[in-house]
């Protein structure tokens, strides 16, 4: 679909539940737009905008054209988190930390009830070309979505720092 205005497509998405993988799928699949590429704070400019955050932002809800959301259990974001070691086990013991994750998870839900898809994180594991078709067709655009799916595949986290394109991080875990 070509956008002749400002559009915001906005991929939201609780911690490790496969945000990164669905803004890179939505950016391979705007790649002849030249979108800009914003995190939280977003910066929005003419043209198509993608927007990675796991923050709730009313304002900018309300301004999306499009919102696409991933979804994790909470048992396995918790677990995911641990692992990476984002977090430490005994920290979703302590009761500020524990509030905390149920107020992002309450603020992702309002995502969720106005997203145009929502995304579960084992489908991305487990059938990342469907799930580019699926992102495409609301989109409006026709990619190859296999070559899509492989390149998402291959990407790979800086050693350091983040990456500004892909926002891939050294903490980022990938299918290799």
């Amino acid at each position: 679909m070509a956008f002749n205005h400002t559009t915001i497509i906005l991929c939201a998405g609780m911690y490790r539940s496969g945000s990164t993988w669905l803004f890179n799928a939505v950016r391979l699949c705007q790649a002849g737009t030249l979108p800009n590429l914003t995190g939280y704070p977003p910066r929005i400019k003419p043209g198509v905008n993608i927007v990675k955050l796991h923050e709730y932002d009313n304002d900018l809800k309300n301004k999306a054209d499009f919102i696409f959301t991933t979804y994790r259990s909470m048992e396995d974001t918790k677990a995911s988190m641990v692992r990476s070691k984002e977090v430490a086990l005994e920290g979703f013991t302590g009761k500020g930390e524990v509030e905390r994750f149920d107020q992002l998870f309450d603020e992702y839900m309002m995502y969720v009830i106005n997203s145009d898809l929502v995304i579960h994180y084992d489908r991305i594991m487990n059938d990342p070309v469907s799930q580019v078709v699926r992102i495409a067709s609301i989109l409006g655009v026709e990619v190859n979505a296999t070559k899509i799916a492989n390149e998402l595949k291959e990407l790979r986290p800086p050693e350091e720092g983040w990456d500004p394109v892909t926002f891939l991080h050294q903490n980022h875990f990938t299918s290799r």
